[in-house]
């Protein structure tokens, strides 16, 4: 028998507040973890989170409800991400007028 996880933004496990004042928020089902984020126009994961976590990014799979995503590899490559996405580890996200401007 298939057992059903319900879980709601309005009870998340774990909330983060970067050091722009970004925001994101974190619900954990039984085989993956799904993050909302709030992210303020120029956020980098190097600038913005980097410094609060001490670690790379992780994959993400994701979509873009509002504004503009951007990632740049290790090699320095940019890309701008379509509405959904996939990401493997280690990528710089960028946000906003940063992502618009340099993209």
């Amino acid at each position: 028998m298939t057992e059903i996880t319900a879980k709601s933004f309005n009870s998340v496990e774990d909330s983060r507040i970067f050091l722009d004042g970004s925001k994101r928020s974190v619900i954990v089902l039984e085989s993956v973890a799904i993050g909302r984020g709030e992210y303020l126009p120029g956020w980098r994961w190097s600038l913005h989170a980097y410094p609060q976590i001490g670690k790379n990014s992780e994959a993400h799979i994701g979509y873009v409800l509002s504004g503009q995503m951007a990632v740049r590899s290790a090699s320095g490559k940019k890309l701008r991400l379509a509405l959904e996405w996939h990401l493997r580890c280690g990528l710089d996200m960028m946000l906003g007028s940063w992502a618009t401007s340099h993209v």
